[in-house]
């Protein structure tokens, strides 16, 4: 039996504090792109050991995709920062320009592979 919630709990309610936003973009020529990625990410993982990062089991690469990866990382990167800048304002509401930095890499997961609960500080 589940007890009756009192006067004060009936009407407490879910808010949410500091909600996390998402955006998703769909992104032109996208098939033509995971094709052309996905031979330079598994193209680097048959020449080089795994990084341990968050990995648990799979192949996660060294954080300089931008640099191995070819145009295609290069050009997902600069539409991130793009939707990033259209989605930042200062506490007033006027839209900011920040300086972007980015670090990438690529994670290559199988059948019982994942990517344990971690955070990315700075970000």
């Amino acid at each position: 039996m589940v007890p009756e919630r009192s006067s004060a709990t009936r009407s407490a309610g879910t808010p949410t504090f500091f909600a996390t936003p998402v955006a998703a973009v769909e992104v032109p020529g996208a098939e033509a792109i995971n094709v052309a990625l996905t031979e330079a990410i598994l193209k680097r993982r048959a020449e080089t050991p795994s990084v341990q990062g968050s990995n648990a089991g799979g192949w996660h690469s060294d954080r300089d995709i931008l640099e191995w990866g070819g145009g295609h990382v290069a050009h997902i990167i600069e539409l991130a920062k793009g939707m990033g800048t259209q989605l930042v304002a200062d506490r007033y509401g006027k839209p900011v320009r920040p300086a972007w930095q980015a670090r990438a890499w690529a994670n290559v997961n199988s059948s019982g592979d994942a990517n344990i609960c971690h955070y990315h500080p700075g970000s």
